[in-house]
């Protein structure tokens, strides 16, 4: 789940569900996009630019608070999804993948990567200047 700077513009994922968005802080929810293994989603901090991944499956992006969605990417185990307040740089990295960042918005390119193992967890947030801060990690990763 993810939501807006101010609270009031909230996206979800359902795993095996759809992802549901709520433009009225959680009161009403709305159906979005098609069933898929949905295991992460971001927002940019007016709740306007949007990614999710899914399992098996692409990266999706909105540039309409969820109403639409854009398979980007090719298939990957996507796990976790980060975007910058603007929207504007998102990281992707999932299952014995790279750590995806875009370059630039929407589009996904190779910029480092997060080496570990089956169950290894990591967890990052944008700081600015195209770069990602690790906040915490299970296990033993190797960051490069």
């Amino acid at each position: 789940m993810a939501s807006s700077a101010d609270g009031v513009k909230l996206v979800a994922t359902v795993l095996n569900g759809q992802i549901y968005t709520s433009t009225d802080s959680g009161i009403t929810w709305v159906a979005r996009d098609s069933v898929r293994g949905w295991t992460a989603v971001a927002s940019s901090a007016d709740g306007v630019k949007l990614v999710a991944a899914a399992d098996s499956g692409q990266l999706y992006t909105s540039t309409d608070s969820g109403v639409t969605w854009v398979a980007r990417d090719s298939s990957r185990s996507w796990r976790a999804v980060a975007s910058s307040a603007d929207g504007g740089k998102l990281v992707a990295g999932g299952i014995g993948t790279q750590l995806y960042t875009s370059t630039p918005s929407t589009a996904v390119g190779v910029n480092g990567f997060i080496g570990g193992s089956a169950l290894d967890a990591i967890t990052v947030q944008y700081i600015g200047n195209g770069q990602f801060m690790v906040l915490s990690h299970e296990g033993s990763l190797t960051v490069q």
